[in-house]
């Protein structure tokens, strides 16, 4: 096999374990320690484009559920999430997964901390911020 081949198929193979997730533990200790842990009922979505790969979410949600709240959120509040979600990343991209778009009448828990300067309540535990 010529130096050029062997060279490229080492890189192939690399790029392709690049594509990684991170752990789930990592995942569940931000869940762990997310200042507010929350069953939302999802209310109303609105996304915009933000690039050719982004999209930005605001979503209106009911809280059916508090297992923690710094904030003193209360069952029965409504809330604003906001956050941006990636749809496309490049190959061999490694990190967190993307958030999902939320859909009316859903139902989840929810992992956030409250924005500092406004109302506004955001992921707290990356990709695995609503299961």
């Amino acid at each position: 096999m010529s130096f050029i081949i062997k060279i490229a198929l080492i890189f192939t193979v690399l790029i392709l374990t690049l594509q990684a997730e991170l752990p789930p533990d990592v995942y569940e200790n931000y869940q762990k320690n997310a200042p507010e842990a929350l069953t939302i009922s999802v209310e109303k979505v609105k996304t915009s484009l933000i690039s050719f790969s982004e999209r930005s979410v605001t979503v209106t949600a009911k809280v059916i559920r508090v297992k923690r709240s710094e904030n003193k959120v209360k069952r029965g509040d409504t809330i604003t999430i906001v956050y941006n979600r990636t749809f496309w990343r490049p190959g061999g991209w490694v990190g967190p997964s993307s958030l999902p778009i939320l859909k009316e009448k859903q139902t989840v828990s929810a992992f956030l901390r409250k924005g500092k300067n406004n109302n506004n309540y955001y992921p707290d535990a990356r990709g695995k911020s609503f299961k």
